[in-house]
């Protein structure tokens, strides 16, 4: 089986991200304001997104959220 490219997991995901773990917009933007440039500040974004992931395998969300179906409200 072919390895999915980036583009098509995050198309998957996309509206599907519990608010809890998804990158809100003033993260974004900080992480813009703080970043020297832009592969720095997708270094950034990922280290960002592999926690929350670690943190909701942690508290056992990982299998409650990847087995919801539809999208996930976001929470704020």
């Amino acid at each position: 089986m072919k390895r999915k490219n980036v583009f098509e997991i995050t198309e998957e995901r996309r509206g599907n991200i519990n608010g809890h773990y998804d990158l809100t917009t003033s993260d974004a933007i900080l992480i813009n304001e703080k970043c020297n440039s832009k592969l720095e500040a997708i270094g950034e974004a990922f280290i960002y997104g592999y926690e929350m992931g670690c943190r909701a395998t942690t508290k056992g969300k990982h299998k409650e959220l990847t087995q919801k179906k539809g999208p996930v409200p976001r929470q704020r």
